[in-house]
């Protein structure tokens, strides 16, 4: 049953593009995407965390890596500052590297990471691998079937340079999500999967989306609803920055409390169908389109 009208939905004219009749047509899991990549959702394609210690230091690393997988993580995202074959022994000194995904945000440690596996004698194909690039430094990568490349945004326009930047589209790309406020996020996710589909060369390209959650134990609130933005949005993965003293700080557990005190992992477009919402969605395409 419709509930009380809002003045939004009042004030929104009848037209075959509005989006009550969106809800009808549209449908998670299939071209244009705008209500998530997936049939199932998260139940299908569990949302990914990543954890990015924000040190360079190679022991400090080496500490806190082993917590984080003590506790059950296993992404793992490594700042820009260049880091050597040295390093890299000491940063997995005792751990096993079959338990980790490795992200960099830079391509210099990509490649002395992939040095280090030789000296290893591991297989670098075997690694779930994600590098923060440009799109100029997409064909170079391609070479890397386990690498996904995510792409910084900071504009829904942005979409379409990229979506004509490469030719190749595949399920090894993804982008770095700016976040703003709460339904302004979850409205430009929804409408990013929409605008890619409708303006790549393949229609049934998905988006997978990025979020960074600002990590801050000063703004636990604000970073624990950027985190339930990128679920409602229908993000695939966070990343959270930790500080040097991050086994003090709340909202590195922020993914997992949200997931047990919620279950909003085992929703499907949740928001569907929210007047507000579906009004900014459409907003949001119609803009960027134009």
């Amino acid at each position: 049953m419709k509930p009380d009208f809002s003045k939004i939905d009042i004030s929104y004219p009848e037209s075959k593009n509005k989006y009550s009749d969106l809800l009808m047509t549209e449908v998670p899991g299939l071209a244009p995407y705008t209500r998530g990549n997936y049939t199932s959702m998260y139940l299908q394609h569990p949302m990914e965390v990543w954890y990015e210690p924000e040190t360079n230091d190679p022991k400090e690393l080496n500490h806190s890596l082993k917590q984080l997988i003590s506790s059950g993580a296993g992404n793992f995202q490594f700042g820009a500052d260049p880091l050597s074959l040295k390093d890299w022994k000491i940063i997995f000194s005792k751990i096993n590297l079959k338990n980790i995904k490795a992200g960099f945000n830079s391509l210099e440690n990509f490649h002395s990471f992939n040095e280090y596996l030789k000296s290893e004698n591991e297989d670098a194909s075997k690694f779930t691998i994600r590098i923060f690039a440009e799109t100029k430094d997409m064909s170079s990568l391609k070479a890397f079937k386990n690498v996904k490349v995510i792409l910084k945004m900071n504009e829904l326009t942005e979409l379409i340079s990229i979506a004509s930047e490469i030719k190749d589209l595949d399920k090894n790309l993804a982008i770095r999500f700016k976040t703003t406020s709460y339904f302004e996020s979850i409205a430009a996710m929804r409408s990013a999967r929409r605008i890619w589909s409708e303006t790549a060369n393949d229609e049934n390209a998905k988006l997978s989306l990025d979020v960074l959650i600002p990590g801050s134990e000063n703004n636990l609130v604000k970073s624990t609803t950027i985190a339930v933005a990128a679920w409602m949005g229908g993000a695939q993965s966070i990343t959270i920055p930790l500080s040097p003293n991050w086994e003090n700080e709340a909202f590195v557990n922020i993914p997992r409390i949200i997931e047990e005190e919620t279950h909003i992992q085992n929703t499907i477009d949740a928001l569907g169908g929210a007047f507000h919402l579906e009004k900014l969605t459409e907003d949001y395409v119609n803009t960027t389109l134009k």
